[in-house]
């Protein structure tokens, strides 16, 4: 699973995968609000916004990618057997094809990192 966000539009943590409360605010594409279920599978921040639900097939327009967009996360996620390996070369063929067609038009540089249990965290700076 892969989702796409702007961290600066992101209160505090960038959004970890959890069972919705129903008391979280989702925006739609639209700028309606609506309430994700109970037990839903969605992606909050500390605001209980959810930038995605039903496991990122919903994305939200509060943090979608845009036209004005300038720092983007990329998150992917996977459990299969071959999840590691699948989830690196997906790194690998994301920064290459953003290198490729970013590099052109603008100075952009692709930052990547993959989480694991024991290099948890990732550090990015939106300033």
């Amino acid at each position: 699973m892969a989702r796409a966000c702007q961290p600066p539009l992101i209160a505090g943590r960038v959004p970890g995968g959890r069972s919705a409360t129903g008391d979280e605010t989702y925006l739609t594409f639209t700028g309606q609000t609506e309430h994700p279920e109970p037990g839903e599978v969605i992606f909050a921040d500390d605001a209980q916004q959810a930038h995605a639900r039903r496991w990122t097939n919903r994305q939200s327009g509060a943090s979608a990618v845009r036209d004005t967009t300038t720092t983007a996360l990329i998150v992917a996620e996977a459990l299969h057997d071959t999840a590691a390996s699948d989830v690196r070369e997906l790194q690998t063929t994301l920064a290459d094809a953003l290198a490729d067609a970013l590099g052109a038009a603008w100075s952009a540089t692709a930052v990547t990192a993959v989480l694991t249990q024991s290099a948890p965290r990732f550090g990015l700076d939106c300033a």
